[in-house]
């Protein structure tokens, strides 16, 4: 799916949608990766081609979303995006 094609979401929606938990893991994990909290918080709020171009704060209402945000964070970390 082309990124020009998908619906936009409101920052505020997602975050609302998000699991506090997985959000305050997510946000850690990616200051620790990107060394910046804004970086981070950036990120979290960016369309990632890696999560079908969704947002990372988008995917953290599941379990199995937070996971692949998490593998998503381990691959920059590792070089790999």
């Amino acid at each position: 799916m082309v990124a020009a094609n998908l619906p936009h979401r409101k920052p505020e929606t997602a975050v609302l949608k998000a699991n506090p938990e997985e959000l305050t893991k997510a946000a850690a994990r990616a200051a620790e990766v990107f060394g910046d909290e804004d970086a981070a918080f950036r990120w979290l709020g960016t369309p990632v081609a890696a999560l079908d171009y969704a947002t990372p704060i988008s995917c953290l209402g599941t379990h199995r979303g937070a996971m692949r945000v998490n593998d998503v964070l381990t691959q920059i970390e590792h070089g790999v995006w």
